[in-house]
Order: structure tokens, then sequence, then C-alpha cells
């Protein structure tokens, strides 16, 4: 903007030509590119079909938290435990969510970021190209709403899950959807590893109780070669910060995420070298003790950093005020 009254001033003192068009398409672009991409997102917010056909709107208003104060409390454990939201629509149609937040997060409806993570949503149709871990998540979604006759705590517990979450029926909800969600909530009850905790404005929620020794619910798990629980990393928001004692064996950190070049971990400074166990990211820990980090970072981050620094050292640069000359005759 504080460069357009100069641009203005050139573009006068020449007739026209190449200059007027390349600025005329600049300013096209440094508008077009904003306005599309908030049009597609506003489009896909609300133009969302439900199962009745109608479109309803993805993005609503309400003053009722998404998870109640139990599951917010599994969530903000060291563990870091995620909710798994199972929202019916009819008999046969059940979307899942995994929630690491009061709800999903905008940051979560990006592409980019859904598909380096296993946050996400799954419902009866599948995505086009399901990994391992949309895999693994719809055979567990879907025990539990037909009715598991064996423990799933295990399975929930690999997707880091700690509780399950089915929310109150919508006001304007069919005769069909309170049905299904009744029905879900009875299979629920009878489901070995599921603790019914409370109900509450935000809906009914299961505690996942993992009683078989060798499995844990959690985030990211250290795990040696002994057959033994794995040992919890705290972790908080995606990211690991914690000391870590020295052992005996050589031990493996896992994560409940989809393995991706993304993910860099430290001991003390020093890289661990990535491994995938599963479709899981893992880090090969060694038996020394240290400070120990994990974080993701963004390939491109470099690039983008880079290009805000010169759009920011530019920005500035135009802001500073400059005393303008005067020209006299002589």
């Amino acid at each position: 903007v504080p460069a357009a009254d100069g641009v203005r001033a050139v573009l006068a003192r020449h007739s026209f030509g190449w200059r007027q068009a390349t600025a005329g398409l600049l300013a096209a672009l440094a508008m077009t590119g904003p306005a599309v991409l908030g049009t597609a997102w506003v489009w896909s917010t609300l133009d969302a079909v439900g199962p009745d056909g109608r479109t309803v709107a993805a993005l609503r208003a309400s003053d009722v938290p998404v998870v109640p104060a139990a599951g917010r409390q599994i969530q903000s454990a060291p563990e870091a435990a995620r909710v798994l939201l199972l929202d019916p629509s009819a008999a046969d149609d059940v979307t899942a969510s995994l929630l690491g937040r009061d709800g999903r997060q905008l940051t979560a409806l990006s592409r980019a970021v859904t598909a380096q993570t296993v946050r996400g949503g799954w419902g009866a149709a599948q995505p086009a190209d399901p990994d391992r871990a949309d895999e693994q998540l719809a055979q567990g979604v879907g025990r539990l709403v037909a009715g598991a006759d064996d423990d799933v705590a295990p399975d929930l517990a690999a997707l880091a899950v700690g509780a399950v979450l089915v929310p109150p029926a919508a006001e304007d909800a069919s005769a069909e959807a309170v049905a299904a969600r009744g029905a879900l909530v009875a299979q629920l009850d009878g489901t070995s590893g599921l603790e019914r905790v409370t109900e509450t404005a935000s809906g009914i929620i299961w505690r996942v109780a993992v009683t078989d020794r060798g499995t844990t619910t959690a985030w990211a798990r250290l795990a040696d070669d002994a057959a033994g629980t794995p040992a919890v990393v705290p972790a908080r928001d995606g990211a690991v910060r914690t000391a870590v004692e020295a052992s005996g064996r050589d031990r493996l950190l896992v994560l409940a995420e989809r393995a991706d070049p993304g993910w860099r971990a430290e001991l003390d400074g020093r890289p661990l070298r990535a491994v995938q166990s599963g479709w899981q990211q893992a880090f090969e820990v060694g038996r020394d003790d240290g400070l120990l980090t994990v974080e993701h970072v963004a390939p491109s981050r470099g690039l983008w950093a880079v290009v805000q620094g010169v759009v920011l050292v530019v920005a500035l640069l135009l802001a500073v005020p400059v005393r303008r000359r005067r020209g006299g005759a002589r």
C-alpha cells in the first residue's frame, strides 16, 4: 500500500505498455489469491450435506463445550490422550473424530495438516486413498458400533484414545438418528474395556480402561525389548520436552502419529534416528539419559520463514518516513 503512491507516479510518466500491464496483473493476483482461498474455505465449511440430503453448517456456534471436563482432563494429562468422538446420524452411518482439544481445531481442517497426522474424521464413506492409520481407526470404530465381544482397550490405546464421547442428539435430529444414538450408547455401555464416566450437556463419555500388561494409552511411549508396559513420555500439543533416565536396554520412542519426514527428535541436542513402527512414527533413543525433545517441522517451513522475513523487511523499509526533497529554480 505505501508503495502504490510511488508506482502511480512512475506509471503516469510513461504511456501505456508493459509497466501498466505488469502492475495490473500483480494487483489482480494480490486480491484474487486471498479471495479464492477464503471462498474455497467458506464453501467447504458451509456446504456439508447431512444424511437426509439437506445442507447443514459444519461450523456453528455453541456455548456448550464439545468435550466435557472429564475428557479435557484426559487430554491435558501427561499422557496427552485423545477423545474419540462418535456421532451417529443413522443406523449404519457413524462419523468418528479424534480430538486432541475441545473440538476440532481450524488447523486440523487443513488437508496439509491432516495428511500428516492421524487426527481428523472418518465416516461411512472412507477416504479415497486410506492408509493403515485410517484402516485401523475404521476397524476400531466398526468394532465399537457393532458391539465387540472382546476387550477393545488395546486397539484404542494404539491410537492414543483415552475416552470415547457420544454427543447429544441435535434439536432437529430425525427419529432415526435419535434411535441410532440410543443403540450406540447401549452398545458402548456393554463393551469390555470402556467404563462410563458421566453424562453432561456435551454428551456421554466413557473412559478407556487398559488392564492388559504391555499396553498403555499415551501419545508418546518409550518401550524396550523387555516384555513390559511401555513408559509414558509426557507430551503437550504434539511435542515432547522432558528428561529421560538411562536404561540397560535400547529403547524405542513410538508416537501415535503417522510416520512423516517432518518429525524431529533429539536427546541432549543429538538427533535421533527415525524409524517406522507399523504406520506410527518412531525414534531409536538408545540407553543414555538426557533431555528428550520431539517436534514436527514442516518441510517448507524454512522457505516460508525466509519469504516472510523478506516481506517484513520490505514492508518496514517502505513504512519508514522519508523527507521529501524540495526542488527550486536556479
